[in-house]
């Protein structure tokens, strides 16, 4: 996924794409499963990473998703 300074500056571009997403979701065709993957990466905090306490896991998760979450958040409210 692209993050958000992406959509913000090819916003023009992309409010397509974005809008057609949010279409699908709210009439239930988007592919639930495969909107929720993300990729789970380990990265070192140090150069001589041994111990897992060294280590730091980040998940990289679409930026389409996380805006979805935001308005949902947002309606919630």
């Amino acid at each position: 996924g692209f993050g958000p300074i992406f959509y913000l500056s090819t916003w023009e571009i992309v409010k397509p794409v974005v809008m057609n997403f949010f279409t699908c979701f709210h009439d239930g065709t988007t592919d639930m499963e495969h909107m929720n993957w993300a990729h789970i990466v380990l990265t070192t905090k140090t150069s001589d990473a041994i111990t897992p306490g060294s280590f730091s896991l980040i998940s990289l998760q679409g930026c389409l998703v996380k805006i979805l979450g935001k308005i949902l958040i947002l309606r919630l409210q």
